[in-house]
């Protein structure tokens, strides 16, 4: 079964005047930027600007071959200029890979431009931070990623809040056989925060 090529499709929208938000005109192709990303299916997208006005896009999809077989989920952040055309030079030619299996989770960019991204790689919940110019921020964790210990849950890393401190306050549920709800906080460097409930973590 031949599917279709999946496109990423980004839309700027612009404020105007009137009661409604205006297709920005000036942004990619009449105000949609499309980048061809192979077969597949979209399952999540998150996007953030940066101070400079770099768009950060992170999405991830269930790449698909041409008999229709879905292989491993494939996550990545792509950089956008504020024009709409692919910034080569963010990460490697405009785009940041991230290891096969990394399902769900969010995003958010700091006001330093540095960006945030917590996914799951298998039952381990992990933070990446990358620099605004999408490489890895080797001073955050161990050489950028940081885990969280959820005592073997399985968890989906639903949402992520950066604090006016710094700190980055994660929150998951999952579970196999009972739900389970986790909120975490981890310090500026990616250490776990024990000055919260006395682990960094809490798990109901």
């Amino acid at each position: 079964m031949n599917r279709p090529a999946r496109r990423l499709q980004v839309e700027a929208l612009e404020d105007r005047t009137t009661p409604t938000f205006a297709i920005d005109t000036s942004f990619g192709n009449d105000g949609i930027s499309m980048l061809p990303l192979g077969q597949g299916t979209e399952s999540k997208t998150e996007v953030g600007v940066e101070p400079n006005g770099r768009i950060v896009v992170f999405t991830e999809f269930l790449p698909a071959t041409s008999s229709g077989v879905t292989n491993p989920s494939q996550s990545e952040l792509l950089g956008f200029n504020p024009d709409g055309s692919l910034d080569t030079t963010f990460g490697s030619g405009g785009q940041v890979l991230l290891p096969a299996n990394a399902n769900g989770g969010d995003m958010v960019v700091a006001p330093s431009g540095q960006i945030y991204l917590a996914t799951n790689i298998g039952s381990t919940a992990t933070v990446y931070r990358f620099n605004a110019d999408g490489a890895p921020d080797t001073s955050y964790g161990t050489n950028g990623v940081a885990t969280i210990d959820i005592g073997g849950n399985s968890l989906t890393l639903s949402n992520i809040l950066l604090q006016p401190d710094g700190k980055l306050v994660v929150v998951g549920t999952g579970g196999s056989w009972t739900s389970v709800y986790m909120v975490a906080r981890l310090n500026t460097d990616g250490s776990p925060d024990t000055t919260f409930n006395g682990s960094g973590l809490f798990l109901l």
